[in-house]
């Protein structure tokens, strides 16, 4: 789950030339990820629908 999370975070558009990527902790509903692009860095959240929780 954590390496397809890690694959579809490194072909996002927004990126120039994404370098590391590693998991954070929590994340209850989403898994969060810190994505380094160039001398830049991110926190990239993945998560889904959840509509019992309002989250569409």
């Amino acid at each position: 789950m954590i390496e397809a999370a890690i694959a579809r975070v490194a072909r996002l558009p927004c990126f120039d030339t994404p370098g590391e990527i590693e998991l954070l902790g929590g994340g209850i509903t989403n898994t969060n990820l810190r994505v380094t692009d160039g001398a830049r860095k991110f926190v990239v959240r993945l998560g889904s629908d959840i509509p019992e929780h309002g989250v569409i």
